[in-house]
């Protein structure tokens, strides 16, 4: 039952990335299971940050960075997501298929060893 409601959730979500986050994210207690997420994490941030706050902090990204982005997520369609992106010093971006839990799904024999070079170099290339 915990599967299928997660995967009815925001977001799309294959059975077996819906398995792994339910056996992380539930407990039993007296009354059979609950949930042990933390709830804030559902919630908007109370910190407001002006866009000008936003791209400082960006500018101050000075370590090689990678983002891993979701072709089926939220954020590739937000302009402003793709806009803030000019403002990382040494970003490397690369899309894969996948929604939000992409690390989870098929991608992930793609994105581990993506991650491990660029932790090791600093860069997914040569």
């Amino acid at each position: 039952e915990a599967v299928q409601a997660r995967m009815k959730g925001w977001g799309t979500i294959s059975e077996a990335a819906a398995r792994k986050l339910v056996e992380r994210g539930l407990i039993r207690d007296r009354d059979g299971y609950t949930w042990c997420t933390d709830p804030r994490l559902r919630l908007a941030s109370n910190m407001r940050l002006t866009e000008k706050m936003v791209e400082a902090y960006l500018r101050a990204i000075t370590a090689p960075t990678l983002l891993v982005v979701g072709d089926n997520s939220y954020f590739p369609q937000y302009q402003q997501h793709q806009d803030r992106q000019q403002h990382v010093q040494q970003l490397e971006v690369r899309h894969f298929p996948g929604g939000h839990h992409l690390h989870m799904e098929d991608a992930a024999a793609e994105i581990a060893p993506l991650a491990t070079q660029f932790l090791l170099n600093g860069r997914t290339g040569p």
